[in-house]
């Protein structure tokens, strides 16, 4: 997945993402599904599917104060989800 990054230099700044606000403005602008509540804080989800209680849905999982790592993971899965590098990069107000 690393490899179908084009913007590696951005990539390895997303440590200094310290809250779950900027993912969920780049869920809102992507058009996914925010879900509250539950044992997890926020949950993106598939809009194409109304199951919240189904993993299939499952786009990533917000945490409160996220590191590096957990930033990186929700990157790539809501690139592999099919939105556009540069889209997620403009929402997370990097590029």
């Amino acid at each position: 997945m690393t490899n179908l990054i084009v913007r590696k230099n951005l990539y390895g700044r997303l440590g200094s993402i310290k809250s779950m606000g900027k993912w969920l403005k780049v869920a809102e602008i992507a058009g996914l599904r925010i879900c509250r509540g539950g044992k997890h804080p926020i949950i993106i989800r598939d809009p194409g599917m109304p199951d919240d209680e189904s993993n299939a849905s499952l786009i990533a999982v917000l945490t409160n104060n996220p590191h590096k790592v957990i930033n990186q993971h929700i990157f790539k899965k809501i690139l592999a989800f099919g939105v556009a590098e540069d889209v997620i990069w403009k929402a997370l107000g990097m590029l």
